[in-house]
C-alpha cells in the first residue's frame, strides 16, 4: 500500500537539511533502431544494454543559524557522493525501503527570499550508475 511522504530523509554526502519535496525524474533506457529500407509496417527497435538513472528534484529549508549546515548550502563544487532516498517509515517496519545511487549537484538555488515565507533553496541531483533498491523490512 502506497504512503504519505511525511519522514523521508535524503542524505548526499554530509549535506543535510529540513527537506520540503522531492522527486525522481524517471529513469531512460535507450532503444536501438533496426529498422531498415525493407522494413514494413511498424518500426522495429532493440533495448539499449544501459539505462540513465535520472535526476532528483529537491526542494528545501534554508536554516541560516545551523552552523553544521552552512545555510544549508548545497555541495554543488563536490565530488560525486553516495545519495540515499529513505521512504517514510510505515507501522511495523524496522527499517524502510530505500533507493540509492552516486550523484553530483547539476544544479542550484541556494535560496529562495519572499514575504512572510520561509527561506528555501533547491538543487538537481544527477544520479549515477546503478540504482539500488532495498525493501522496507519488519
Amino acid at each position: 500500500m502506497s504512503d504519505i511522504g511525511t519522514g523521508a530523509v535524503l542524505t548526499l554526502g554530509s549535506f543535510t537539511a529540513n527537506i520540503i519535496s522531492m522527486s525522481h525524474g524517471g529513469v531512460e533506457r535507450a532503444s536501438v533502431p533496426t529498422s531498415h529500407l525493407g522494413t514494413s509496417g511498424g518500426q522495429t527497435f532493440l533495448e539499449g544494454d544501459t539505462y540513465n538513472p535520472g535526476e532528483v528534484e529537491i526542494e528545501y529549508q534554508v536554516d541560516t543559524e545551523d552552523p553544521n549546515n552552512a545555510a544549508a548550502k548545497p555541495p554543488y563544487t563536490d565530488a560525486a557522493a553516495t545519495v540515499t532516498v529513505k521512504m517514510p517509515l510505515k507501522a511495523g517496519d524496522a527499517t524502510p525501503a530505500q533507493v540509492s545511487a552516486s550523484g553530483f549537484v547539476t544544479s542550484a538555488s541556494p535560496f529562495g527570499l519572499s514575504f512572510e515565507e520561509l527561506i528555501t533553496g533547491s538543487m538537481t541531483v544527477k544520479l549515477s550508475g546503478d540504482l539500488t533498491w532495498a525493501n522496507a523490512a519488519a
